[in-house]
């Protein structure tokens, strides 16, 4: 009887890690959810969830490493072994260089670039524990190709591509897979 993969989808609770937890759950894997809106984490897991197969969730702010320390300590408790991690997590803001809101610069960059290296740095251990573990980081097409209107957006998403290349051949010393999704 072959197991299913269990693992982590941070940013679940909405837009693309939403259906990302749709379709996992659909191929028979066992999740924990990660948002930073646990309502919006609640509402998929009941989406997803069977009587054999109850989706768990975590209120967690990537940005923030204790809480992702968190996020994978409970993710190990709740599921055993973590399969795979899935980060979908990240936000944009528009305007250009002297029109954008500065305040919000830093809430960006925090979650698209650093966010990202916490989950990393917080899960492979983990994932190199797991026979064949995976992290996959969706990015943006906008970290390649840089156009007018959102500079810090651009910027971030080049950032959390060459991050993941990066962190790709380290994690390969380790056995994990790294993914990037543009």
């Amino acid at each position: 009887m072959a197991i299913a993969k269990a693992g982590v989808v941070v940013g679940g609770g909405s837009g693309i890690g939403r259906a990302t937890c749709l379709a996992l759950a659909a191929a028979g894997c066992r999740l924990l959810i990660a948002d930073r809106n646990a309502d919006a984490a609640d509402a998929v897991a009941r989406e997803v969830s069977s009587a054999d197969r109850p989706a768990v969730t975590f209120t967690c702010d990537i940005r923030n490493l204790d809480e992702v320390e968190a996020l994978r300590v409970r993710a190990e408790e709740a599921l055993g072994t973590v399969d795979f991690l899935v980060v979908t997590s990240g936000i944009t803001q528009g305007g250009g260089i002297v029109d954008a809101d500065p305040d919000r610069w830093r809430l960006l960059l925090e979650t698209n670039v650093l966010g990202v290296a916490h989950c990393l740095r917080a899960f492979l251990p983990a994932l190199a524990r797991a026979e064949a573990g995976q992290a996959v980081v969706l990015a943006s097409l906008s970290g390649r190709d840089a156009y007018a209107g959102q500079p810090l957006y651009i910027a971030s998403k080049f950032g959390e591509i060459g991050l993941v290349h990066s962190v790709r051949k380290e994690a390969q010393k380790l056995g994990v897979r790294v993914s990037l999704i543009e």
